[in-house]
């Protein structure tokens, strides 16, 4: 598919467009990727190295980098995933290095990849944008310039991570935690099949399933898909996932080892209080075989960003940490 649609890029009117040139990553781009171009993104702790060789391995997935003529090293890099058996493609991964910002390369890997998904078949596109201040989403430049592409946003999420620099400080975070949330707000372990039933009742006309499930998608393994058949069997394929359910909310659940040790990823979708966003960490901390992180990931609903960060930081409050920073998604999505 990449090579019937390379004829077709525009040359875009940049002195780099003569300069650079755009072609399929490869496994030999890692160093470039995950060093020059991700090293810096998300406080040090990018997501790209986790699903890089996954990425790499998958036949489905078309991924581009821009070439510095120089040193004929990557230079930026993005990536185009396919969901919801193949109605959707979602672009993701969009890496510039720092030493090439404002060149217009991005520019010239959006031709690329544009190319690529007009040519598919699909029938819709999504991608993400992200801020640092909640109320700031709207004003951020990527995300104007795609709604002037026609893009609507369809879901919100705030993130915040936090980088302990002991072990035992996160037991103990987790352990108050536990103490200060309500027992009947306590999330469920389920299989990935009793999750997907509790996410259909959810997902259903009801003021929780609109919260829980924005345009009635899960965001799992770093992207929004459908709530449907086909969602359902690759989640059951993919056992590094643990499922979680509250009252009104659901949470996948992943832990990943990283240099500086195992980090804890969770996404909660819904939750009709705080506490019950909240109650799914200690729970999914216990599941995971008594593994304690060094770090926390934690996705929930933006629209409950107040309520969750405060009592989150004040758990936290009283012990060292490295690195802790807050962030916040919106998801665009356009018809094809």
């Amino acid at each position: 598919m990449a090579t019937s649609t390379s004829s077709r890029v525009p040359a875009l009117p940049t002195p780099d467009s003569s300069t650079f040139t755009v072609r399929e990553a490869t496994p030999a781009d890692r160093d470039a990727v995950l060093g020059e171009c991700s090293e810096q993104v998300f406080n040090g702790h990018d997501y790209l190295p986790i699903v890089w060789d996954q990425w790499m391995d998958d036949p489905s997935r078309k991924s581009y980098v821009v070439v510095d003529p120089v040193s004929g090293r990557a230079a930026a890099f993005e990536s185009i995933g396919d969901f919801d058996d193949r109605r959707t493609k979602m672009m993701q991964g969009l890496r510039v290095s720092p030493k090439f910002r404002g060149q217009g390369v991005s520019k010239i890997l959006a031709a690329r990849t544009k190319a690529e998904v007009e040519g598919s078949g699909a029938e819709r596109i999504r991608v993400s944008t992200h801020c640092k201040e909640p109320d700031a989403v709207t004003d951020n430049f990527s995300f104007r310039s795609h709604l002037k592409q026609g893009y609507v946003e369809i879901a919100r999420f705030s993130e915040t991570l936090i980088v302990l620099d002991a072990a035992g400080s996160f037991a103990t975070a987790v352990s108050q935690l536990e103490g200060s949330v309500a027992a009947a707000t306590h999330a469920t372990p389920v299989s990935a099949r009793e999750a997907w039933a509790h996410a259909a009742a959810l997902g259903a006309e009801t003021d929780a399933g609109k919260s829980a499930f924005p345009g009635k998608l899960v965001f799992h393994d770093w992207a929004l898909s459908e709530l449907s058949q086909h969602t359902l069997e690759r989640l059951e394929k993919d056992e590094g996932f643990r499922y979680f359910t509250g009252p009104t909310s659901l949470s996948t659940v992943s832990i990943t080892n990283r240099m500086s040790g195992p980090h804890l990823y969770i996404t909660v979708h819904g939750g009709a209080s705080a506490d019950e966003i909240l109650g799914h960490l200690p729970l999914a901390v216990t599941e995971l075989g008594g593994v304690v992180p060094t770090a926390l990931f934690v996705m929930w609903d933006a629209e409950r960003y107040s309520e969750v960060r405060r009592p989150l930081e004040t758990i936290f409050a009283g012990l060292t940490f490295d690195t802790h920073y807050a962030n916040h998604c919106a998801v665009l999505e356009k018809s094809l």
